[in-house]
């Protein structure tokens, strides 16, 4: 929520914009470099690498975005116009579900393409150690809306204990004239401890060879 600061005490800056799911998904794409899109890192928190958005299911339903994390994780993000409910998950789920049937090799023959990503793509995306074979082996959840009914935060829960991650986002718009804003903020996040894991390289040191003269300059 945004304030105005008015006479020493704040005054709430009310806004009559509201962006729909479309208008919003636009904006959590950054603008695509070597025709590779990414999503917002400063609102994901992560880098992401988008695959397709509205992506049509095997039962005529449309995921809003399916991307890649870096570890080669399916994750399906779902987007609400106004405040996320219960059953929002639901949804969310159906989609991972169906988008689980294909991993590692068949995952790119069935989302490559134009719009898609492309098995080198992703490797440009993950590093040279990643493993096409374990892509989408593991899948998860992040549902953006503008508030969150607490009951769904228990639900992330107990997915989380089943080894489904889920992150809620939230966000806030604001229009002031003609400028318009909008502020993310995570309420909710069961993510693995370590989505990237940290690999520690011993520091090596050139080997020298040093002379202490200890004695006479003769010896």
């Amino acid at each position: 929520m945004l304030f105005k600061v008015n006479a020493g005490s704040l005054e709430n800056v009310r806004s009559d914009w509201a962006p729909g799911e479309l208008e919003l998904e636009r904006y959590l794409v950054t603008q695509p470099e070597a025709n590779v899109q990414m999503m917002s890192e400063s609102v994901f928190l992560e880098p992401l690498l988008l695959v397709r958005n509205q992506v049509r299911t095997s039962v005529k339903k449309r995921a809003d975005i399916l991307a890649l994390d870096r570890a080669g994780n399916g994750v399906v993000i779902e987007l609400k116009k106004n405040a996320g409910r219960l059953g929002v998950e639901t949804q969310a789920l159906q989609y991972l579900a169906d988008f689980s049937k294909y991993r590692g090799k068949n995952f790119f023959r069935k989302f490559s393409g134009s719009p898609g990503v492309a098995e080198e793509t992703f490797l440009s995306f993950a590093g040279d150690k990643a493993n096409v074979d374990e892509v989408n082996t593991h899948s998860r959840v992040i549902l953006v809306a503008r508030s969150f009914d607490e009951t769904l935060f228990s639900m992330g829960e107990w997915l989380s204990s089943k080894g489904i991650a889920v992150r809620c986002i939230s966000y806030s718009p604001v229009q002031i004239g003609d400028a318009q804003f909008l502020s993310f903020s995570v309420e909710f996040d069961r993510s693995p401890e370590a989505l990237f894991p940290l690999t520690f390289g011993s520091a090596t040191r050139e080997p020298g060879i040093y002379w202490h003269n200890i004695a006479r300059a003769q010896q």
